[in-house]
């Protein structure tokens, strides 16, 4: 198992309208989540939802939510559709009937949110899924033993049709603890359809807990040793949360009381800026070359040496196994999704293919978007798909350029303005007294009095007024100052 891919250390940092978590895995950067309260997500979502018309030659349906968009319903992700009282439906759906649907993909871009039929009500240990029998074990766990004697557990406490998927971090507990945690998600299932009886399509019926409780649930595997938050509120509800989850593993939970700011100090700012770039390093010298479009990626590997010789075929290999284990990372790290094609350096040798093959396997096995690895084409690309779940890096974090005719990217407004409310509230603490006034570009003022409008005024009322806010003449994009003291009121 490739071990960067096991997170270790997960690094939560709370300002003004913005959470962001940093999972790190031997102190790099494998996934950066970032939770807005403009734009919140609605991964995991479960509503009684109304079918609309069918999608045109797509052999899928809508689902009405409530939401801005409706919800994109595959024939496939409709084989588990049930009533509002949690009943499978024995017959096709037809238009105008109110179905029981969970959100699995975020809408982005002209692409609308993803709904299913099959319920999945996830925990820290389990997953169950209500209306789909069996059971389904993690194959990160791997030893054999462990898988028997967690389905020898579990299989005996199932109800008719009930289903659970046993996640990662299930090897660690016990069945005791395994059995509470199944009492509990079966009440929450209870109360789900208690609300759906009583709701008109259509409704929000579940959410999932904060930011913070959704990544120590879902990513807090046997390997992490340490959650650092910035704020005393998010340290103490990260330690009731990992108490709750009973792990029995001693887990540090600390307070980051820094002069630098957690993500400046941990160096999680320089690599989230590494992961909006085009090219990515790799220890040897040589290098990935990522592009993306919206239903491909394309990955080139290039290597510093020269490998044009036969002498070459071992400094080739090496590089091409060195490149695997930082594709899976860039693609986790940067959030690709769909098709994605790896062109790596030549190589002669169906072995060397295969190694190379086993590689990304490995190193991909612990992503949890999951990943099919299709192979090497006759071309000898390889290609794999990823599933999506939110929206890519560069797409949350960044825009399109129109300076430079839209190909390069650069940070979004709204992204630049919640940097600029952690600016602020860093500069308060060190000048408490007196006003503040922002300079920054015309887009960025605009979004502090948009998008993030409401962080900006919660901001203003532990101040000591509200900021002033100027858009700079001649300000580059991501350029701000913050001015205090008499020069704030000029």
């Amino acid at each position: 198992m490739s071990a960067f891919l096991d997170i270790d250390e997960i690094l939560i940092s709370v300002s003004p309208g913005e959470t962001r978590a940093a999972l790190l895995a031997g102190g790099r950067l494998v996934e950066l989540i970032v939770a807005r309260e403009s734009h919140r997500s609605l991964l995991g979502n479960v509503y009684l939802g109304r079918l609309s018309k069918p999608a045109p030659g797509a052999n899928a349906a809508f689902v009405e939510l409530g939401e801005a968009r409706a919800g994109f319903l595959s024939r496939e992700d409709a084989k588990g559709l049930c009533d509002a009282r949690g009943a499978l439906l024995a017959r096709a759906p037809s238009e105008g009937e109110a179905v029981l649907v969970q959100l699995t993909q975020d809408a982005f871009g002209r692409k609308g949110p993803r709904v299913t039929g099959t319920i999945a009500l996830a925990g820290h240990w389990l997953v169950l899924t209500p209306t789909r029998h069996g059971i389904a074990v993690s194959r990160k766990i791997a030893d054999v033993e462990a898988r028997r004697k967690l389905e020898g557990l579990l299989a005996p406490e199932l109800a008719a049709g009930e289903g659970l998927v046993v996640r990662t971090a299930a090897a660690t507990a016990d069945g005791a603890a395994l059995a509470g945690e199944l009492v509990r998600l079966r009440e929450r299932w209870r109360k789900l359809l208690a609300l759906a009886a009583g709701a008109l399509a259509p409704a929000l019926l579940h959410t999932e807990g904060d930011v913070i409780e959704q990544v120590l649930r879902d990513h807090g595997g046997p390997a992490l040793k340490r959650v650092l938050c910035d704020r005393r509120e998010a340290a103490t509800r990260a330690a009731e949360i990992l108490a709750r989850q009973g792990s029995g593993r001693r887990l540090e939970v600390a307070l980051h009381q820094g002069p630098s700011a957690l993500f400046a100090e941990y160096q999680i700012d320089e690599q989230i800026a590494a992961a909006l770039e085009p090219v990515a390093p790799l220890p040897s010298g040589g290098s990935l070359a990522i592009g993306t479009l919206e239903a491909l990626s394309a990955i080139d590997v290039n290597t510093a040496r020269q490998t044009g010789s036969a002498s070459a075929g071992d400094a080739r290999l090496a590089v091409n196994l060195e490149a695997a284990g930082e594709v899976a990372r860039q693609v986790r790290l940067r959030n690709l999704a769909g098709l994605i094609v790896v062109d790596f350096v030549h190589m002669d040798g169906a072995a060397e293919r295969a190694r190379v093959a086993d590689a990304l396997a490995n190193a991909f096995a612990g992503d949890p978007a999951g990943v099919q690895l299709a192979g090497f084409t006759s071309l000898g690309l390889f290609e794999l798909t990823r599933r999506r779940l939110r929206e890519p890096l560069s797409e949350a974090l960044a825009e399109r350029c129109a300076v430079c005719g839209g190909e390069g990217r650069h940070l979004s407004a709204a992204t630049v303005a919640y940097e600029v409310l952690r600016a602020v509230e860093r500069t308060a603490l060190v000048r408490p007294a007196g006003r503040i006034r922002v300079v920054a570009a015309a887009a960025v003022i605009a979004a502090l009095e948009g998008e993030a409008k409401a962080a900006r005024q919660r901001l203003e009322g532990q101040l000591a007024g509200p900021l002033v806010l100027s858009a700079g003449p001649g300000y580059r994009h991501e350029q701000y100052d913050i001015v205090t003291g008499a020069a704030a009121s000029a």
